[in-house]
């Protein structure tokens, strides 16, 4: 059984029976990885692929296929399949398969977050530009105070996550490469978001005592 195979490669793997009752389960769970035979009944790979797509795009599909069901499967990678594997199936080049494609899922998605930081922190540098230049302080101190605090939750979450994991797992230099841009940028963005809470911080006022004698 391949489910056999890849618990014992330390995968939690849940099986279904029919593509549809596959389909239910990855609505309702939270899934890394589709394993997908092209022929099934009550709803076939190609059905099922571009039904879990839709559910959780994120979700990395592999087809099994026999030789007859070759044009099945180019369709399938067509339409966002990772990869299809030939029956019938030999662990080492399963487990292989499922190793690479998870690997180039994590750095694609590595990728992503790594751009969508740059993007954040062009916008937190625009907005604290902004802010410095305009005139109504109080208004604006406010607003700073609150970018810098819906920020600075997910900024750290992100970071703790990717220091947690960094020395813990073993993974491939264009993986670290990304992990280590991705953690400089956190820290650009830290950096600005300090920034944004010290002005948003009222001036202390120095009171001295004068005689008017």
């Amino acid at each position: 059984m391949l489910s056999d195979t890849l618990e014992v490669e330390g995968y939690d793997v849940t099986a279904s029976p029919n593509g549809k009752d596959a389909l239910e389960k990855i609505k309702a769970g939270d899934f890394d990885i589709l394993l997908t035979d092209i022929k099934m009944p009550e709803m076939d790979g190609l059905q099922l692929l571009r039904e879990a797509r839709k559910a959780d795009q994120d979700i990395l599909v592999i087809i099994m296929t026999a030789h007859a069901s070759i044009d099945s499967a180019l369709t399938a990678l067509r339409e966002g399949a990772y990869d299809y594997i030939r029956k019938p199936i030999k662990s080492e080049e399963l487990l292989k398969t499922i190793k690479q494609g998870w690997e180039r899922h994590r750095l694609e998605k590595l990728r992503q977050t790594n751009r969508e930081l740059e993007q954040r922190n062009l916008e937190i540098i625009k907005t604290r530009d902004q802010l410095v230049q305009s005139e109504k302080f109080s208004a604006v101190g406010q607003l700073a105070a609150g970018i810098a605090h819906q920020l600075r939750n997910p900024l750290y979450i992100i970071q703790s996550n990717i220091e947690l994991c960094l020395p813990k797992f073993s993974i491939g230099d264009d993986v670290r490469k990304s992990l280590e841009i991705v953690l400089k940028n956190i820290e650009n963005a830290n950096r600005v978001v300090k920034e944004l809470l010290d002005f948003s911080r009222p001036s202390r006022l120095d009171f001295q005592y004068l005689s008017v004698l």
